[in-house]
C-alpha cells in the first residue's frame, strides 16, 4: 500500500472516511508486516514503557529498524517492523515470537496471530485522520526514533525494510526453542505433571462446557483455582499444554499449544494474585459432578480498600469513599478550594482544576476497589467489580465544606511569603498559610547584596523606554507582588502599561513581570464588554489558581465589575456555565496593556501607571537592544532574579519592615509592604506619576467643573432653577445629549436628573447642592457652593499637585535603565 493510496483513504472533503482503516498486508500466503502488541493493562505503572524501550533496543541489537504507535485506547503500544519481502504468516509470527523472548517479555500478542489470513486484520496506522492539512495525523501514527510523529504522506520515504533472512533466522531460533514441547507430541513425561493428565483435563472442560458454552475462559479459570487450592498448580498447568487439550478446547486452531501454555501461565499467575473472577466457573463444575471441597475466600491482592455498595446506605458508601480519597490524599492532590473540591494538575504548568462529579468518580474509581457482593449457585458469596454509585459524588461535593480536605489558597510555582512574613522555599503543602508550592526544578541561588540585585534588575529592564522614573518603581512594584502577596492584608491596584503607540514593548513588559515572578506567562483575557461575563471569567482564572490576571490591549478602563475587583480582598463570583456563586481570595497581580487608555471616573485611584514611550515614529524598527531576545535571556537567569527580588525583601524585613512613606488609599497595606521595600532599597518613584492618570480619565468631571464655574461666575451662591444649568451648558457646549434636539421641556427635565444624579459631589472646588423647592413654580431649586482648596487634610500646602508637577520635572537617573524626560514646553503638563 502506497502513501498516496492511505491519504486517498483518510477521508473526503475535510470529512472523516467513516470506518477505520484495515488491511491485508501481504496476500493469502504470506505478509511482509509484523506487529507486538504490548498492552497497558499486561505492564502497569512505569512497565509498559521500560517493555517498549527493550523491545526497540533488542530490534536495534539485531540489527532491525522498528516503529513505534500508540494503540488507540491510548493504554498501550505497538510495535511494527516491514521486511522486504513477504514471509509466511507462521514464520512472521514465529519471528516476532523469538524477538519477545529475547527481550524477555515473550507474553504478548503479535500480529500475525495464526497460520493463515483469514480474519486476521490489522488497522492501519492514521485511521480515522481529516483529510486537511499535513501531516495527516489520525488517531494513532508511527513515531521515528526521536519520538516525532511521521508525516502520512512522507510514510513511504520513511519506512525502513529490514532484510527477510533475519527474520527467518529468527523464525528457526523460535522453532528450535520450543522444541521441548515436542515431548508431548511422543508421550514423554512431563516433570510435575502429576495427577493432571491430558484425558482428565478434557473430561474437565467437556463437562464446563456443557453447563456454559460461552464461558469457556471463566471454566478455565475456575479449573485453575481448583488446581491452586489442590497445591498441584504448576503440574497442572503442564498437563494444560498438552497439545490434545488444545485441539478441543480451540477447534479454530488459532494458537499454537506454545502460546495456548503462555496464555495459561498468564491465568495462573491471575489466580495465584487471587482474582476473584476466576471462582465463578466453579458452581458450573459442581454441577458436573465434580467433588469440590469448601475453598477459603480468596483475598483480593491490592493496595485499595474495598467497598461494598449493595445493601447499604449512602451515608455508609459515602463515609467509606471519604475515608479512601483520605488514605491516597498523601502528599495532598486534592483540596477544598473556595468550598469547591479541586485538585492539582501538572501538565508542563501546574493548575488547580475543581472537580465535578465526572472526574470525581474517576478519582473514587482509583482510591478503592468497590464491588458488588453476590452469591453463587453454591451458595458461596464472591464479589464483582463495578463503578462507584452515580450518587456518591455529587453527595460528597454538595458536602466539601464538611469534610476535611486540605484548605488551598494559593498554588504558588517561586519561593513566596506566607502572611507572617516567613519565607517558603521548599516544594511542598503548608496546611498552616494554605499555600502549595510547585517548584519544578526550580533552586533558590545564593542571595546577592541589594546593590548586586538592583544591578541584574535594571539590566533586565534596561530597554524599556520608561517616560519617568516611576516607570522603572511601579515594575519593581509589580514583580515584587507574587512574592509578598500572602503579607498584604487587603486588594492590589492594576498596574497600567500604556504607550503613545504600537511596538513600544507593552506587550513584552507583560510577558516579563510573570516569567521572573512565576516562571510562566499571565492568565491574559480580553475585557469583556459584558460586565456578568467579566464576572465569570475572572471567578473562573481565580479558581484555578492564576497568580496573574493580564487585560490585553484593552482601549478603555471602565465597569463596576472591574471596579470592584479592583478593590475586593476576596471575590465573590459566578462560576462559567453555572449560577451558583464562590468566595475567592482575590491573590492576583493585576495587569492591562494599552494605547493610551481612557479611564472613567472610578479608575484613576485603581491604577498606578507604568507609561513607555520611545518618541519614534515605528517603535518596531528599533535596534540595538541589550537583550534582543529577553524571554530567553530571563529564562537562562530567572534563578538569579528571583533571587534579587528576594534580596530586596529580606533586607526590608531586616530594617525591621518600615512601612512605605507614600501612601494609596483602600490599599494601604500594599502601599505600605511594597513601598517600604522599595524605600529600603533606595528606589524612588513609587506612586508618582499618577496626576496624569485624573488628566486623561473620563472628562464628564472637567466639563462639570466648567459648568459649575460658569453658573457661579454669573450667580455666586444663589438658589437656582435647572434652566440656568442649561443655559450655561449651552454657552459651553457641554453635556450635548442632554439637551441637543430635544424640547425646552424635555432638556429640563433631563438637566434636572442630571443635577439630582450629581448632587453633593464636588467639581473644580465646587459643590453641587440640591437647595429646596421654588414655591412659586414648584421646581427643584440647585446651588454652587464654593469650597477651601482642594486637598487633603493634614497634606502641607507646598505639596499641591501643581508643586509635584513642577519638582518632578527634573529627573532623577536610574542607571541602566532609559526614561524619557518631558521637552521644553510641556512642563506643566507631562506624560508620566
Amino acid at each position: 500500500m502506497t502513501a498516496q493510496a492511505l491519504v486517498t483513504h483518510l477521508g473526503a472533503s475535510g470529512k472523516v472516511a467513516g470506518h477505520a482503516l484495515g488491511y491485508l498486508p501481504g496476500g493469502k500466503d504470506g505478509t511482509p508486516v509484523g506487529a507486538i502488541d504490548l498492552d497497558g493493562k499486561d505492564f502497569p505503572g512505569d512497565k509498559l514503557e521500560a517493555a517498549r524501550l527493550g523491545l526497540l533496543k533488542t530490534c536495534d541489537d539485531l540489527g532491525l529498524t522498528t516503529y513505534s504507535e500508540r494503540s488507540f485506547s491510548g493504554k498501550g503500544w505497538h510495535v511494527r517492523l516491514w521486511a522486504d519481502e513477504a514471509l509466511s504468516y507462521s514464520l512472521m509470527r514465529a519471528a516476532l515470537r523469538a524477538i519477545t523472548h529475547r527481550a524477555g517479555i515473550p507474553k504478548v500478542e503479535t500480529y500475525p496471530m495464526g497460520d493463515n489470513a483469514a480474519g486476521r486484520w490489522i488497522i492501519t496506522p492514521y485511521s480515522r485522520a481529516l483529510k486537511g492539512e499535513p501531516p495527516y495525523l489520525g488517531r494513532t501514527y508511527l513515531e521515528a526514533d526521536d519520538g516525532q510523529p511521521i508525516p502520512v504522506d512522507e510514510l513511504e520515504d520513511w519506512i525502513t525494510r529490514n532484510p527477510a533472512g533475519a527474520l527467518l533466522e529468527l523464525a528457526a531460533e523460535e522453532a528450535a526453542r520450543s522444541q521441548p514441547s515436542a515431548a508431548v507430541d511422543r508421550g514423554e513425561d512431563i516433570p510435575g505433571a502429576g495427577e493432571f493428565t491430558p484425558e482428565a483435563v478434557d473430561v474437565l472442560l467437556a463437562a464446563a462446557r456443557a453447563h456454559a458454552p460461552d464461558s469457556r475462559h471463566d471454566a478455565l479459570a475456575a479449573f485453575l483455582n481448583l488446581g491452586q487450592r489442590a497445591g498441584n498448580l504448576a503440574g497442572m498447568v503442564e498437563g494444560l499444554k498438552a497439545p490434545e487439550v488444545f485441539s478441543k478446547w480451540c477447534a479454530d486452531n488459532s494458537r499454537t499449544p506454545q502460546e495456548w501454555a503462555e496464555e495459561i501461565d498468564r491465568w495462573a499467575d491471575s489466580v495465584e494474585s487471587g482474582e476473584t473472577e476466576n471462582r465463578r466457573g466453579l458452581p458450573y463444575l459442581k454441577e458436573a459432578g465434580f467433588s469440590i471441597p469448601d475453598l477459603p475466600r480468596p483475598q483480593r491482592a491490592t493496595r485499595y480498600p474495598e467497598i461494598v455498595i449493595n445493601g447499604r446506605q449512602l451515608r455508609d458508601i459515602a463515609q467509606d469513599a471519604v475515608n479512601a480519597l483520605m488514605a491516597q490524599n498523601n502528599p495532598p492532590r486534592l483540596f477544598n478550594r473556595a468550598g469547591e473540591l479541586a485538585r492539582l494538575i501538572d501538565d508542563g504548568e501546574t493548575r488547580v482544576k475543581p472537580l465535578d462529579a465526572v472526574a470525581l468518580k474517576g478519582e473514587l474509581a482509583r482510591c478503592a476497589d468497590f464491588v458488588k457482593e453476590e452469591q453463587g449457585k453454591d451458595g458461596e458469596p464472591y464479589t464483582i467489580p463495578a463503578r462507584p454509585p452515580a450518587d456518591v459524588a455529587p453527595d460528597l461535593l454538595a458536602r466539601v465544606d464538611r469534610l476535611s480536605f486540605p484548605p488551598l489558597r494559593l498554588l504558588a510555582t517561586t519561593p513566596v511569603y506566607s502572611a507572617d512574613g516567613a519565607l517558603i522555599a521548599a516544594e511542598g503543602y503548608y496546611p498552616d498559610s494554605g499555600v502549595f508550592l510547585a517548584l519544578h526544578g526550580f533552586q533558590l541561588p545564593a542571595l546577592p547584596t541589594v546593590g548586586e540585585g538592583l544591578e541584574l534588575l535594571r539590566e533586565l529592564l534596561h530597554d524599556f523606554p520608561f517616560a519617568h522614573r516611576a516607570g522603572f518603581a511601579h515594575t519593581l512594584a509589580a514583580l515584587l507582588v507574587p512574592f509578598l502577596r500572602p503579607m498584604i492584608d487587603g486588594p492590589t491596584p492594576l498596574h497600567m502599561i500604556e504607550a503613545p503607540t504600537r511596538g513600544t514593548g507593552k506587550g513584552l513588559l507583560a510577558e516579563v513581570i510573570p516569567l521572573v515572578a512565576l516562571g510562566t506567562g499571565a492568565g491574559v483575557m480580553v475585557q469583556p464588554k459584558d460586565g456578568d461575563e467579566f464576572e465569570k471569567r475572572v471567578t473562573s482564572m481565580l479558581l484555578e489558581g492564576s497568580r496573574v490576571i493580564l487585560l490585553d490591549n484593552v482601549h478603555s478602563l471602565s465597569g463596576e465589575a472591574l471596579a470592584a475587583a479592583l478593590t475586593a480582598q476576596t471575590w465573590r463570583g459566578r462560576r462559567l456555565g453555572k449560577s451558583e456563586m464562590l468566595t475567592l481570595s482575590n491573590d492576583a497581580l493585576w495587569m492591562a496593556t494599552g494605547n493610551n487608555v481612557s479611564l472613567d471616573d472610578d479608575m484613576p485611584r485603581r491604577i498606578i501607571p507604568i507609561r513607555l514611550d520611545a518618541e519614534v515614529e515605528r517603535p518596531e524598527n528599533r535596534t540595538g537592544f541589550k537583550h534582543p531576545d529577553l524571554l530567553r535571556w530571563i529564562r537562562q537567569h530567572r534563578p538569579a532574579l528571583v533571587a534579587a527580588c528576594i534580596t530586596m525583601i529580606e533586607a526590608w524585613k531586616a530594617a525591621g519592615r518600615p512601612a512605605g512613606a507614600a501612601r494609596l488609599g483602600s490599599y494601604e497595606s500594599w502601599s505600605a509592604i511594597v513601598g517600604g521595600v522599595l524605600d529600603v532599597a533606595g528606589v524612588h518613584g513609587f506612586l508618582e506619576g499618577r496626576e496624569h492618570l485624573y488628566e486623561i480619565s473620563n472628562p464628564e468631571p472637567e466639563e462639570w467643573g466648567n459648568v459649575l464655574e460658569a453658573v457661579y461666575n454669573v450667580h455666586g451662591d444663589k438658589r437656582l432653577p435647572a434652566k440656568e444649568f442649561l443655559d450655561a451648558m449651552m454657552a459651553l457646549g457641554s453635556h450635548i445629549d442632554l439637551w441637543e434636539g430635544r424640547k425646552p421641556l424635555s432638556q429640563l427635565q433631563r438637566i434636572g436628573r442630571a443635577l439630582l444624579t450629581h448632587r453633593d459631589r464636588v467639581f473644580a472646588g465646587r459643590r453641587l447642592r440640591v437647595a429646596g423647592v421654588d414655591s412659586t413654580t414648584k421646581n427643584r431649586l440647585y446651588q454652587v457652593e464654593l469650597l477651601p482648596r482642594p486637598g487633603v487634610t493634614g497634606v502641607p500646602d507646598t505639596e499641591t499637585p501643581e508643586k509635584h508637577r513642577e519638582e518632578t520635572d527634573v529627573l532623577d537617573s536610574v542607571p541602566g535603565v532609559s526614561f524619557t524626560p518631558p521637552r521644553s514646553g510641556e512642563r506643566d503638563r507631562v506624560e508620566l
